[in-house]
């Protein structure tokens, strides 16, 4: 074990400061990584599903699994491909790899490129997206030593891109990565990545009271307000039929799918005004008194640039920022239009630092606050 550990599971890796340091792997790691190589030795199953509770390490999960396939001799060279569905999860799991100085690896740029590598038999460590797989049609590279490693596993990968990708690698191992609760009721993930053979339909799970026992997350702490919003729903679809009882089948579904969007009731301007004030005196009460700050997780675009108007009457406008990207909305829509693009690390540097109390609890005692 030791000497697994000094061969496959320690990296010199260079930090944002530019400083050299050493990377030695946590248990949870090691034992995962370690069962997938398992896996593909034998070569059954073909899948398995990791469920590890976020910034547990996933990407550095990836790259000692990665460099240990890739090194392992029984493996015959194999092509390892890591598939994220978003693309800063794409920069931020190259960017992991580049500091970790992984050989062979390769940031994969469009669809063709990533046809082309795999139709070539290249091997190595491909990055990429799950939509390069988008215009697939038919098998790619039907090798049986490809191994794919799927991150945030229970999203775009369950539906029609998740099907191509399978076609174009038929007999490839999926993994798939996970730090998100997967609802039971939604048997998706577990077929598209849970072996039969695995216990509750998990290869490898470390959950969120392992996280806090390692104390390598703070305890959360939630707080539900009342939510004033209440549908009768019963009397509305009652309502609804007397309304539209002349209408024709057809038009009567086109006015329920237009009348029943969510977006009306969550940018009810009563409704945003309300949420944003109870943040704020929340935040100003509970957690700037702490010296931290605070993320606000909007419903879509637009209900971000409307809870920043109305953040910007009750606080200065520099005291927060929008993180989100705009793209083609923000050429569409006037209001869109003054939204600024960025990062959340980059945002969060930008805005004024609250003042720490004069005594910070015990880390361990610290609460957690995510609205």
């Amino acid at each position: 074990m030791v000497l697994d550990i000094l061969q496959n599971f320690t990296l010199f890796a260079t930090d944002k400061k530019h400083r050299r340091i050493k990377v030695i792997c946590r248990y949870q790691q090691y034992e995962t990584t370690n069962k997938m190589i398992a896996r593909v030795v034998a070569g059954y199953p073909k899948k398995g599903l990791i469920w590890h509770f976020q910034g547990s390490g996933k990407s550095l999960l990836m790259v000692f699994a990665a460099q240990k396939l890739r090194m392992h001799p029984r493996l015959g060279n194999p092509t390892v491909l890591i598939v994220v569905d978003r693309i800063d999860l794409d920069t931020q799991i190259t960017a992991t790899f580049n500091a970790a100085d992984v050989a062979n690896m390769v940031g994969v740029g469009d669809r063709q490129e990533l046809q082309r590598l795999i139709n070539q038999d290249v091997r190595k460590v491909l990055i990429t997206t799950i939509h390069k797989f988008g215009e697939a049609t038919g098998e790619w590279n039907a090798r049986k030593n490809i191994i794919v490693m799927v991150d945030e596993a229970h999203r775009t990968q369950e539906g029609d891109l998740g099907r191509k990708m399978r076609e174009a690698l038929p007999n490839a191992f999926l993994f798939g990565l996970t730090g998100t609760p997967i609802n039971r009721a939604d048997r998706n993930t577990f077929w598209a990545f849970g072996a039969d053979e695995d216990e509750h339909g998990y290869m490898s799970r470390y959950s969120f009271q392992d996280s806090i026992r390692d104390k390598a997350t703070l305890p959360l702490h939630f707080e539900a307000p009342e939510v004033k919003l209440k549908i009768d729903k019963a009397a509305i679809d009652e309502a609804f039929k007397q309304i539209t009882d002349d209408m024709s089948e057809q038009d009567r579904d086109d006015l329920a799918k237009r009348a029943a969007k969510m977006a009306v009731l969550v940018k009810n301007p009563e409704r945003v005004r309300a949420v944003v004030e109870h943040i704020v005196q929340h935040y100003q009460t509970k957690v700037e008194p702490n010296g931290f700050k605070a993320q606000v997780v909007c419903f879509d675009r637009e209900c971000c640039v409307l809870y920043k108007e109305v953040l910007d009457e009750l606080l200065p406008p520099e005291a927060s920022a929008i993180v989100m990207s705009a793209g083609a909305a923000r050429r569409t829509s006037p209001r869109m239009r003054p939204a600024r693009q960025g990062r959340r690390g980059e945002a969060a540097g930008q805005l004024p630092r609250p003042q720490p109390p004069a005594e910070v609890p015990d880390r361990h005692q610290q609460a957690a606050h995510r609205f």
